[in-house]
C-alpha cells in the first residue's frame, strides 16, 4: 500500500504540520459529541493557539471541557473559551 502525501492547496495558511505552531486558530462549536474536543486537540497538539467559541454554556459543556482540561498533552494554557 503506497502512501500518497498531502499537499496543501495554493493560499492555504499551513504549509505543513510545522506551520501551524504559533497560529491562532478559532473552532466554533466545541459540542458534546467530539468532533470539536478532536479538532482543538489537533491544534493545541502542534502548538497552535486555539479559541473556541459555543452557544452552549460552561455548564452545558462540562464533559468536554473537563476532558480536555485533565489531558495533560495539550497545553491548555494556549486555549480560551467563549461561550454561552
Amino acid at each position: 500500500m503506497s502512501v500518497t502525501p498531502h499537499f496543501y492547496p495554493h493560499g492555504c495558511v499551513f504549509s505543513s504540520l510545522k506551520s501551524i505552531t504559533g497560529k491562532h486558530v478559532t473552532v466554533m462549536g466545541l459540542g458534546l459529541n467530539g468532533g470539536g474536543e478532536a479538532s482543538v486537540r489537533f491544534f493545541l497538539q502542534h502548538g497552535a493557539y486555539v479559541t473556541v467559541t459555543d452557544m452552549k454554556t460552561a455548564e452545558q459543556l462540562k464533559p468536554t471541557i473537563d476532558r480536555l482540561s485533565a489531558d495533560s498533552s495539550i497545553d491548555t494554557s494556549h486555549l480560551t473559551y467563549r461561550l454561552g
